[in-house]
């Protein structure tokens, strides 16, 4: 009786179901390609590194997901800030009371823990230093820093400088 129902209703023309058809269609089609893009580009951002013994493989399938430290954190991290890169920012550089004639140097790298600063000169793990951005206002105060390590590198030396204690965010801001 159902059925004798069904057939007997009339079947509605075929412009009317073309709309949804496309619709669907092309839904199912930007669905497929989209997957398929995106895994492609998934298996693109851990590039293929050359086995010591033979052709390139792709260690990162074989061995799972790479870890971001930067996302996940490291077991050897010791910061507790993250460090972060930008535009060099030149600073002037004292003693710990700024008494002496400042010199100059870059923040390379900063956290809210410290700063890495670029320098001409060595100076010995331990020194307390007073940091000021170049570019500062004329009021603001020097901040103090430890020297925690100083390493050569190829345009200087690299000094990485814990803050004695953590300034304010506004003047962490201006070390870039």
């Amino acid at each position: 009786m159902l059925l004798a129902s069904l057939l007997a209703t009339e079947m509605p023309s075929w412009q009317t179901l073309t709309i949804p058809i496309a619709g669907l269609g092309s839904a199912l089609m930007a669905l497929t390609f989209g997957r398929l893009a995106l895994s492609r580009w998934r298996g693109r951002a851990t590039p293929a590194e050359p086995a010591a013994d033979g052709p390139a493989t792709d260690r990162a399938s074989a061995a799972g997901p790479v870890h971001d430290p930067f996302d996940h954190g490291s077991i050897t991290e010791q910061r507790t800030g993250v460090r972060r890169k930008g535009n060099p920012i030149e600073v002037l550089i004292t003693d710990a009371e700024a008494t002496e004639e400042p010199f100059r140097g870059w923040v390379v790298d900063r956290s809210t823990n410290g700063l890495c600063l670029l320098l001409h000169d060595e100076i010995a793990p331990g020194t307390v230093l007073s940091v000021k951005p170049r570019q500062s206002p004329p009021a603001m105060p020097w901040v103090r820093a430890t020297v925690r390590n100083c390493k050569r590198d190829t345009s200087g030396y690299l000094a990485g400088c814990q803050f004695v204690s953590t300034p304010p965010w506004g003047i962490l801001l201006l070390f870039g």
